[in-house]
């Protein structure tokens, strides 16, 4: 909970969740990150000579700020650049979540802000080291090497890009390869390295504090490499434990347990977004009510005409999972901006994903 206690504007604010892991015998520490679970991660490629197999550390962004953008969150119709409620068309709803007794607080018009940029740094590295000062720390935290450059994941000493074209990869986002399939942009050097999971930007007005979810998940696999996908399986449940405004509480990795039903209807985000062709999509019927409920999920495109139902009948209370692909679709679907619907008695909710060709 961040509070601007000054009597002026702050403009284009970023914030950080920073980790030191040292795994292990720490000298040799990689780092990677999964933007499709809002992660940033150190790990071992093989087991530690002294301390043998090794977890993954993960910073996890569960919750980010408010964040409103014409356009895309809403549609500005006085052209004043600003939200007004009552006035402009919301797009997507944003969410401080606090539990079941306190349920939550809808931002209509806005998005939950996601990573925007990860970022690794190496103790005591001439030209990646610790930062300096405030101007070498403001560019880790928008991506950017400490001089202000931008990274060139084609020519990177400290990484290398696998089956993918180096230039296609999105260099804020240090190393977001997958390190168990050798796929993408990888990090081969290991050293002692500190993570930085970076959210912005945002606008603090006086007095009015926003509220931001980051949560530490830890795994082992039966091998150090295994131990990345056991930790990225940890950090969905704690994504769904989240969804779920904590209703759900995660027992294990592979498997729900069947008397844990929601107590409200829920909605997630489609995962991964941007997608391209298919996404998976999750949402909760609660055990409130009729014991089998109508539920409708269908998906708009930006002028509200309907492109796709993917659930239309009656389901008893549980949670449930979609896919949609957009191949499947009757027309022919463009890069751009879709809507996905449920509804399901009076409880109706909408969520934004981003389908990119």
């Amino acid at each position: 909970n961040i509070e601007n206690k000054s009597t002026e504007v702050y403009d284009s604010v970023y914030f950080s969740v920073m980790a030191d892991p040292d795994i292990g015998d720490y000298v040799n520490d990689l780092t990677g990150c999964d933007t499709t679970v809002n992660s940033g991660f150190a790990y071992d490629k093989e087991d530690d000579k002294g301390y043998g197999n090794s977890p993954t550390v993960m910073v996890t962004l569960l919750q980010g700020a408010p964040v409103y953008i014409p356009d895309e969150t809403f549609i500005d119709n006085n052209n004043n650049g600003i939200y007004d409620d009552g006035i402009d068309t919301p797009l997507d709803t944003a969410f401080y979540k606090y539990g079941k007794l306190l349920t939550e607080h809808e931002f209509p018009g806005a998005k939950n802000q996601n990573m925007t940029s990860f970022m690794h740094y190496i103790s005591s590295h001439p030209t990646m080291g610790d930062p300096d000062d405030q101007f070498q720390l403001r560019n880790f935290q928008t991506g950017l090497k400490p001089n202000g450059d931008k990274v060139d994941p084609c020519n990177w000493e400290f990484g290398e890009v696998y089956n993918v074209n180096c230039s296609d990869v999105n260099p804020v986002f240090m190393y977001s390869g997958d390190p168990v399939t050798q796929y993408g942009w990888i990090n081969k050097m290991g050293f002692d390295q500190r993570i930085m999971v970076n959210s912005g930007p945002y606008t603090l007005e006086p007095n009015e504090p926003i509220e931001i979810i980051a949560a530490y998940v830890v795994g082992r696999g039966n091998t150090s490499l295994e131990s990345v996908n056991v930790t990225k399986k940890l950090a969905k449940n704690a994504l769904g434990f989240y969804s779920t405004n904590f209703a759900y509480v995660p027992v294990g990795v592979s498997k729900k347990p069947n008397n844990q039903l929601p107590t409200e209807y829920s909605l997630s985000q489609n995962y991964p977004n941007p997608f391209n062709p298919s996404t998976t999509i999750k949402y909760s019927i609660p055990t409130a009510g009729q014991a089998f409920q109508i539920v409708q999920l269908k998906v708009y495109d930006i002028l509200g005409r309907e492109v796709a139902t993917l659930v239309n009948k009656h389901q008893k209370p549980g949670n449930y999972e979609v896919q949609f692909n957009a191949k499947s679709v009757n027309r022919r679907m463009s890069s751009g901006v879709y809507f996905y619907t449920l509804k399901s008695g009076k409880f109706l909710l909408s969520k934004k994903m981003i389908l990119l060709k």
